[in-house]
């Protein structure tokens, strides 16, 4: 990193913290238009986001010339205007990646990013901004800044109130992220409950009931219901997870062999990162809990160890996915009924053929 001395900016102008806007004594050396207060604000955001935002910095920032001519000056606000779009995209999808992978410390500076270039492009009051208000508030609970957290999602509800047009999915997650809050910083299990629920209402209304993204919300629940001590209730809606999981994959590994054998078969479905990351976190620990806890569900295990082969597979990781599915195999040959085994088989023999050949 480049050293920068306050006291020697001219006249007029601050150089401040991206993350903090406070003073800034460092100077990224890539695109020399981003300002850190402390090294460690430089390491939080380059371990979050800024490489990616690093090259689409510098047209933003950087001096622009005289334009003369009208059309010089519309296009180079037309070309501005698209690389915000492009920089509010992807600080937004790097905040759901990381936070569908458990890393709130990494997400939380994509998430201001996010916030910081939709209120550029579309004002303080607009609707774009509660996606940001809500990745900030998902990363500031799971940090542990409760206090933080509801702040976030008092703007959020704020904006929301001033807005009746707001989408199903949107109220879902603010539900989700509410109830979270209310589980986590204050253990009120019965509004947290209630506000999960209505998360699963929201998404069900844009989705369905068993879609992916209506997942989580059974998820959470799943996870109040262990901690009141409710394992049987706890156990069902696992195994909801797992089930919607498990049948999305399996359409997903056929569509993915179907085009493999067929020149033109059809397009084949892909699921955002973050939802990936969601999905590899919640299986594993719905595997960790019914090990650990609700261990008289051998046929549960197999089945939810069987969903998470798959989605090694799709994602390309094919010696964990036959790590996975062979100890899903070990489990599925001890149940009465050898469905889930014969499907476990034909998935090894699958994965054992795209292992990598070893010389």
């Amino acid at each position: 990193m480049l050293s920068v001395n306050p006291l020697s900016n001219p006249k007029g102008v601050r150089l401040l913290c991206e993350l903090c806007q406070a003073p800034a004594f460092l100077q990224c050396p890539e695109c020399r238009v981003t300002f850190y207060c402390s090294a460690e604000h430089q390491r939080s955001d380059f371990d979050s986001v800024h490489p990616q935002l690093c090259p689409l910095l510098v047209p933003l920032r950087a001096p622009k010339p005289a334009l003369c001519s009208e059309t010089e000056r519309q296009r180079s606000a037309e070309k501005s205007l698209q690389i915000r779009r492009h920089l509010l995209e992807i600080s937004q999808q790097a905040a759901e990646r990381l936070l569908g992978s458990g890393k709130h410390s990494q997400a939380l500076p994509a998430a201001m990013h996010a916030l910081r270039f939709g209120i550029a492009l579309h004002g303080l009051r607009s609707l774009q901004l509660v996606s940001a208000y809500l990745l900030l508030a998902e990363a500031s609970t799971g940090l542990g800044e409760f206090t933080q957290a509801e702040e976030y999602l008092s703007q959020a509800d704020w904006t929301i109130l001033k807005s009746p047009e707001c989408s199903p999915t949107l109220l879902a997650k603010l539900h989700r992220n509410h109830g979270t809050l209310l589980f986590f910083s204050k253990g009120n299990q019965t509004e947290a409950l209630r506000h999960l629920a209505n998360d699963i209402y929201y998404n069900s209304c844009a989705y369905g009931t068993n879609d992916t993204r209506t997942a989580p919300g059974y998820f959470y629940m799943a996870n109040i219901f262990l901690r009141q001590r409710k394992e049987e209730t706890a156990d069902s809606v696992f195994a909801e997870v797992t089930e919607i999981w498990h049948a999305h994959l399996s359409k997903m590994l056929q569509g993915r062999l179907q085009n493999s054998r067929e020149a033109e078969g059809p397009e084949e479905e892909c699921i955002e990162e973050a939802r990936v990351a969601e999905a590899v976190k919640m299986l594993t620990e719905i595997w960790d809990v019914r090990e650990r806890v609700l261990k008289q569900d051998s046929d549960k295990i197999a089945r939810n160890l069987h969903a998470l082969a798959m989605l090694h597979f799709l994602l390309s990781d094919v010696p964990k996915a036959y790590e996975v599915a062979h100890k899903a195999l070990l489990i599925a040959k001890e149940l009465p009924n050898q469905d889930e085994a014969e499907a476990i088989t034909v998935f090894l023999k699958l994965a054992e053929s795209k292992l990598p050949v070893c010389k």
